[in-house]
């Protein structure tokens, strides 16, 4: 044979039998293997390679039942978000989105009257500070229809409660808003708004512009009350409560000014207690060198002592404590 080949006779030796390939077992939510279905269809050329891919089989388990685990020979089990979890999520995104935040503000319903009466080819409007009531622009205010007595009625405006509205009620060519024929007299109207006013109210003004021809009702005709006495009743409860803030803001100061005496005594405290720490220890260095004075003055007695009784006369401390070891 070709002794360049592989081996005798230029075949390559028999190896080791590759592992069969495992085949890909399909389950369902109990664990019982699927019939396989049709065949796959080929993969394309840019796809990945096998090591990289994985089976995949959808499975929607019961309430209660366990996936079951890659490590015991399942198959690995891929489920997307439910349409029922991207809804969860797309609430609870939306409840920290502040352009979805709307501020609720309480609406009252306003119908306005004033009797005039107008030449043919006028009409009435009226024109205020508010955007329901043009903004004081003319061509944007709203016109009023008329009715039996050469009463003019407005739509009913959706007004905020706690407001302020001043308003004026002008003539103007029908066919041209923003050309004004006459004004009403006097000065403007202003109408509060109180949360007892819900849902609805009626505000009857005057031509002569006279407030205390100015009146606002209940659609039933209850409640009725002059224009003039509900603005004094409104300034008397903004008097009211800035009397109250005033009183809350005075109680505040006088809560830190307690706080501030409260934390000079603390202060004043702490440094006593400093300087009563400082005496005991200046006192105690006292007792301390007292103390060693009189061993001193013993010492000295006993040195004395001894020199009575034996006759020597030691010059120092360190012979004396050696004379008194040796006896």
């Amino acid at each position: 044979g070709d002794a360049s080949g592989p081996g005798p006779g230029g075949r390559a030796p028999a190896g080791p039998t590759p592992p069969p390939v495992a085949e890909r077992v399909v389950v369902d939510q109990h664990g019982n293997p699927v019939p396989p279905a049709s065949p796959e269809p080929a993969l394309p050329e840019d796809a990945p390679p096998a090591s990289e891919a994985y089976s995949e089989v959808e499975v929607m388990p019961e309430v209660g039942d366990s996936v079951p685990d890659a490590a015991q020979g399942a198959v690995q089990v891929k489920r997307g978000p439910s349409a029922m979890d991207e809804l969860m999520m797309e609430l609870d995104s939306s409840m920290y989105d502040d352009d979805l935040t709307v501020e609720t503000v309480q609406l009252i319903k306003v119908q306005f009257r004033i009797e005039k009466a107008v030449e043919f080819g006028e009409v009435l409007r009226m024109v205020g500070g508010h955007e329901s009531m043009g903004s004081w622009s003319l061509r944007a205010s709203p016109a009023l229809k008329w009715s039996e007595g050469d009463v003019w009625v407005s739509d009913e405006l959706e007004l905020p409660v706690d407001g302020v509205f001043v308003y004026k009620y002008v003539v103007t060519d029908a066919s041209d808003a923003g050309k004004p024929v006459a004004w009403q007299k006097g000065n403007n109207q202003v109408l509060t708004l109180l949360a007892s006013d819900a849902p609805s109210l009626i505000a009857q003004d005057d031509w002569s512009g006279d407030p205390s021809k100015a009146y606002t009702m209940r659609p039933n005709g209850e409640g009725k009350m002059q224009a003039e006495t509900r603005l004094v009743q409104r300034l008397g409860d903004a008097d009211a409560a800035l009397h109250e803030s005033r009183m809350e803001v005075m109680d505040l100061k006088v809560e830190v000014k307690t706080a501030q005496l409260q934390s000079a005594a603390l202060r004043e405290e702490a440094r006593l207690s400093s300087n009563v720490r400082l005496k005991l220890k200046q006192q105690l260095a006292a007792e301390k060198k007292r103390s060693e004075v009189l061993e001193e003055q013993v010492f000295e007695w006993k040195q004395k002592f001894k020199q009575i009784t034996s006759g020597a006369a030691p010059t120092s401390k360190a012979p004396a404590e050696e004379e008194e070891k040796k006896a």
